[in-house]
């Protein structure tokens, strides 16, 4: 059973996923699950970056104008790859120790930070 803050988090990761989703429907012209169901937020939720990646990668093709910038986008981001919106969202501040080690990301918390990739994203996409 989630506690009341994990169930504000999977609500708050999803609905973000979500807001990813439309932007890749808008780039792959396709509805929910296309582009053999990478278009989904379930998926998007768990590999965030991929997902992102897979649509600049059309976009790369069909606007040589903006390989610069998606360029610019993989590596300022490319840190964040493996991580899922979940587990980014977790950061309740820059930083977190785990297993002796500590993550740091660019950002104040991981709302901020994962917010910040989602406009980059949006932008280049505009």
């Amino acid at each position: 059973m989630l506690n009341e803050k994990q169930r504000e988090q999977v609500m708050l990761s999803q609905g973000k996923a979500v807001s990813v989703e439309w932007i890749l429907r808008r780039i792959f012209d396709c509805e929910q699950l296309g582009f053999g169901g990478q278009v989904s937020a379930d998926r998007i939720r768990k590999h965030p970056f991929l997902s992102m990646t897979q649509g600049l990668a059309v976009l790369y093709e069909r606007n040589p104008e903006k390989r610069n910038a998606i360029n610019k986008f993989i590596e300022d981001f490319s840190f964040y790859e493996g991580m899922s919106m979940d587990y980014l969202l977790s950061f309740d501040t820059k930083e977190k120790t785990e297993e002796n080690r500590t993550i740091e990301i660019d950002k104040e918390n991981g709302v901020v930070q994962l917010d910040y990739i989602i406009d980059c994203f949006n932008e280049i996409v505009e």
